[in-house]
């Protein structure tokens, strides 16, 4: 396992994240469903996705074998209640660049998880020598979330009007960054 530990959240409640390992697949899309029916702050909807077991075993081995790629599940008392990752990108010009992703339960929100998962990631993403850059997409009513992230280093790079259309009106999309530069690899 690359990362793992215990994070305590503002009720003093104790979570354990880990690397989703590829047995995890199943647990990953069940996760996955839930967050999707609790929150619209996902760019896609759950029914549009066509996710199978076989299938996400094969990327949570993709995100295993990746130096640039990292996907993690959160729990508490043995209980899922979040996932959040680094989606590094697979060609030679932006493989030093991955997309943050994250997802918790909504009855979670606000407790200080999502700063402590964002945190984690990052200070992952320093450590690999591939990563240079960390992007983000959010909705732009996502207030707190775009907070969190700015608080976190993350600056604001541009936004896309009316990318989404979300409950029958057009919203528009916030791009962030996170750059850490790090020498250049020799021989590339």
């Amino acid at each position: 396992m690359r990362l793992h530990g215990v994070l305590q959240l503002k009720d003093h409640q104790f979570v354990e994240f880990r690397e989703a390992q590829p047995a995890d697949a199943s647990l990953v899309l069940q996760m996955m469903r839930h967050l999707f029916l609790q929150t619209n702050n996902f760019f896609r909807q759950w029914d549009e996705l066509s996710p199978s077991v076989p299938s996400e075993m094969r990327k949570l081995q993709q995100y295993q074998q990746s130096k640039n790629s990292i996907f993690l599940l959160v729990f508490t008392e043995n209980r899922a209640i979040g996932l959040a990752g680094l989606d590094g990108k697979p060609f030679k010009r932006v493989k030093h660049c991955a997309t943050l992703f994250i997802g918790i339960l909504k009855e979670y929100w606000r407790m200080g998880l999502g700063e402590q998962i964002v945190s984690q990631l990052i200070q992952w993403a320093k450590t690999q020598d591939e990563l240079r850059k960390i992007e983000l997409h959010a909705r732009a009513q996502n207030f707190p979330a775009i907070q969190l992230y700015k608080k976190l280093g993350f600056r604001e790079v541009g936004t896309l009007s009316d990318s989404l259309y979300i409950e029958g009106k057009f919203e528009d999309e916030v791009i962030m960054e996170l750059c850490f530069p790090k020498p250049l690899p020799t021989g590339e």
